[in-house]
């Protein structure tokens, strides 16, 4: 029985060599079978640990059950080598997971077994070799690498390879270990060409001279992760490690936030000058959680269909006058919020968002359920926003006029008798509360220019959903992060996605867009075309 398992040990071996890990996996199962069948523990111990050292890099977790599965049946007082050899197995699959204070639990319970079988006679079979300290010292190197420790990898493999000369199997492995810490701390090391003259490569642009960095690459990576999706900073550096390797610390990657912000400023003014000359700027707000518990802000937006602008403060004149509306030349589409009207910023031009306003009057049609002026004028405002959407696809300049004039009228109509059913009652506005509905209906008559201003010129939009839609991603972070604790990085935040929004609608790469801000080379939007 034992020669049968030896033969499909060997077989697993050489499967495992060939990278059929399948075929593998079954020769390494049929062994442990055969080792059980011949009630050898330590056997089956070997056996086992050597299925879980062939699973760990891909499924630490499984390792780790399988080197749990080995300790139950090598016997209650197993030898010193066979506890060393399975306590490296163990620490190498904590490494794989990351998790290393177990790895570092495993390791010490390793040296004392090495310390323990030095005082021991020969290995028990099937272990042919003694288990020494520098063999301990090569797992130390592995799980270093894992752990993306590359100083404490390479000072465990010059311990491992000074003390034993390997196979060349073995040699060429630990080279390839040696090769990933070489990669991950970024050496570049000289070359001596044939005529003696020695190279030596330059560093990747954005690659600083610290001996331990991340690539811009990743470094534009991070800051997508948290700024397009808004991923938590700790998920971040998960997700890193997870994925390649390297180990950013949190303060890094957080830190990333503001050396985007300062390396797109000069962007984010040419967009603020942009939208100024824009012919339509949508504008809207929305509260964020920022700063202290009951702190609330207001994340304001201009944007076009090709800029986006941000700005953080809150919904006082005071805030307005900072905003971009007292600069603005073209027409202003909102939502009616009182601070867009006021005369402290200029005179302008206005177009009401019509998706207020419908939803608006789907209020009155439910507050007067019998009367009819609700769904006219909601018709009517639709079927003007479905006249323009029609004639804008269709290339031409205006809607038809007899289309115009219909809808218009039968605006107005509708209009007229929501005025007469819902009277105003007298009094002064800060005392008196008016009807639902009476409020709507003088603005719909007084204001009707510009609440149709859109049925007149097709470069108009009819609603500000442009800004709704991106201002959303402000909602989305709440929902995933919750309060943002800093005032000023959450400038930092807006001020990138300002950035990355703006080249997004011009078709650029986001990730090569911030790329190469890091670089110093930040996009900038072109010149708008001529009218």
């Amino acid at each position: 029985m034992a020669a049968r398992q030896e033969e499909r040990s060997v077989a697993a071996w050489l499967h495992a060599d060939m990278a059929d890990a399948g075929t593998a996996r079954t020769y390494y199962r049929m062994a442990i079978d055969a080792a059980r069948r011949a009630e050898h523990g330590l056997l089956t111990a070997y056996m086992t640990g050597s299925l879980a050292q062939f699973e760990l890099d891909e499924d630490p977790l499984l390792g780790l059950r399988l080197l749990a599965r080995a300790r139950t049946v090598m016997g209650d007082r197993p030898p010193p080598t066979t506890r060393a050899w399975l306590a490296c197995l163990e620490a190498l699959a904590h490494a794989t997971a990351r998790d290393e204070r177990s790895c570092h639990t495993a390791l010490a319970e390793a040296h004392r077994a090495v310390k323990a079988s030095e005082q021991a006679a020969a290995p028990p079979w099937p272990w042919v070799f003694p288990f020494t300290g520098a063999k301990l010292a090569g797992f130390r190197a592995l799980c270093a690498v894992r752990l993306a420790r590359p100083a404490q990898a390479l000072e465990a493999f010059a311990e491992s390879l000074n003390a034993i000369q390997p196979a060349e199997k073995q040699r060429a492995t630990l080279l390839l270990e040696i090769a990933s810490i070489r990669r991950m701390e970024g050496e570049f090391a000289p070359v001596v060409c044939g005529c003696g003259k020695v190279h030596a490569a330059a560093r990747p642009q954005g690659v600083p001279s610290a001996p331990v960095s991340l690539g811009i690459n990743l470094q534009a990576w991070c800051v997508y992760l948290m700024i397009a999706h808004a991923i938590p900073v700790h998920r971040c550096v998960e997700l890193v490690v997870s994925l390649t390797g390297a180990q950013p610390s949190p303060g890094f990657v957080h830190g990333m936030i503001a050396r985007a912000a300062t390396a797109v400023v000069q962007a984010n003014l040419r967009i603020r000058a942009l939208l100024t000359a824009a012919y339509v700027v949508c504008c809207d707000e929305t509260p964020i959680r920022v700063g202290a518990k009951k702190a609330k802000k207001y994340l304001l937006v201009a944007c076009t269909s090709l800029y986006t602008w941000y700005m953080l403060g809150d919904r006082t004149m005071a805030t307005f006058k900072k905003f971009i509306i007292a600069d603005l030349s073209g027409v202003l589409v909102h939502d009616r919020y009182q601070n867009y009207d006021s005369a402290e910023l200029g005179v302008h031009v206005h177009q009401l968002c019509t998706s207020h306003l419908l939803r608006d009057l789907e209020d009155c049609a439910e507050t007067y359920p019998g009367a009819a002026w609700p769904a006219q004028i909601q018709t009517a405002l639709r079927g003007l926003i479905h006249a323009a959407n029609l004639a804008r696809e269709q290339g031409h300049p205006a809607m038809s006029a007899g289309t115009q004039a219909m809808w218009i009228n039968s605006f107005r109509h509708g209009v007229r008798v929501g005025l007469s059913q819902v009277r105003r009652i007298p009094g002064p506005a800060k005392t008196v509360t008016q009807p639902i509905g009476r409020v709507l209906l003088e603005v719909l008559r007084d204001r009707e220019n510009d609440v149709l201003r859109f049925a007149h010129d097709l470069q108009i939009p009819p609603t500000s959903n442009q800004a709704e839609r991106d201002i959303r991603p402000a909602k989305t972070q709440q929902k995933i992060s919750g309060r943002l604790r800093s005032e000023q990085t959450t400038e930092h935040r807006y001020a990138i996605r300002g950035y990355i929004s703006t080249a997004a609608k011009h078709g650029a790469d986001v990730m090569t867009a911030i790329r190469d801000a890091l670089l110093g080379r930040a996009w900038m939007p072109p010149d708008p075309l001529p009218a």
